[in-house]
Parts: C-alpha cells; structure tokens; sequence
C-alpha cells in the first residue's frame, strides 16, 4: 500500500490573495464549531470501547490517514494555549466549543457511558472558564446510552456554565 496523504495548502482551484482575517468586515467573528478533547473522559472510556470502531467501515487506506490526521490535530485539542493561537492566526473573536467526536463514547456500554459523557461536560465547562473573553458558549454532551439516561438533561453543566462563565 502507498502511503496515503493529504496537505492542508492552497488549492488551484480558486485565486488567492490576503488571508480572510484581512478582508472580512469588522463584526464580530465567531467560530462555532470549535472541537477539544477531555482525556479524562478518554481515559475513563478507552477499556470498555472497541479498539477500533471504525474498522469495519474505513478502507485501510482511510484509516492509516485518519490515525495520521489525529495525530497531527491532537495537540491543538489538548492544549488550550495552542488553540488559542490557532484562534488568533485565524482572526477569529470568540468560538462555541464542543467535544471532539471521538471522546463522546458512543461505542461503550450503557453502564459505562454517562460517566465519560459528564466527565466530558465538566472538560468543555472548564476549558470556558479559562477563557471566557473568547468562549462566550459551549455544547456538551448528552449521554443517550439509555432511554433513561437521555432522558436527564446536564442540568449541573448547565448550571456551572452559567455560574463559571
């Protein structure tokens, strides 16, 4: 198998000039899909989760990229001081963040799940309060691993967000 790969520069399909962030009107510009990792949800979930869920329905190919892609971003989801500058370069004022997909634990056992899931919300809570100036908001994640258990919103999260933003 070749090594599959993908690059992140200009494509030849449209003209370039000066970067967005020098063209865009002064408003207000907010992100809002913003991802960051909880590891504590992570590390919680990963020994009851498959050990690669996406296997059945990724090429090979695919998936060496995606294991070379995740590599590549993860950084910039855990250090908060590093997504802040990505934020910056971009020109951007405020962002709503969200989970990353992979620490939202869709693949483990209902018993196992909630706490990942509210362990999840406490990270996004957290990651708010260190920067309120620029995370005016965020989305959590609800727990659906059970009818019951989707049926109890976050109310603590919502609660803290409020209180610590």
């Amino acid at each position: 198998m070749a090594e599959p790969y993908n690059h992140y520069r200009n494509t030849a399909a449209r003209r370039h000039g000066r970067p967005g962030r020098e063209i865009r009107p002064r408003s207000l510009t907010v992100d809002i899909r913003s991802h960051a990792a909880v590891p504590a949800a992570a590390d919680l979930a990963r020994p009851h989760a498959p050990s690669n869920p996406r296997g059945k329905l990724l090429t090979e190919e695919t998936q060496f990229l995606t294991r070379k892609q995740d590599a590549g971003r993860a950084p910039n989801l855990l250090d908060l001081g590093l997504r802040m500058r990505d934020f910056e370069v971009m020109g951007l004022d405020a962002r709503v963040i969200s989970p990353a997909p992979g620490p939202c634990h869709d693949t483990v056992p209902p018993d196992i799940g909630v706490r990942p899931a509210r362990l999840v919300n406490e990270g996004i809570v957290a990651i708010m309060a260190r920067e309120k100036a620029h995370i005016p908001a965020a989305m959590g994640w609800a727990a659906c691993h059970s009818g019951q258990a989707a049926r109890q919103p976050p109310r603590s999260w919502i609660t803290r967000s409020r209180h610590s933003a």
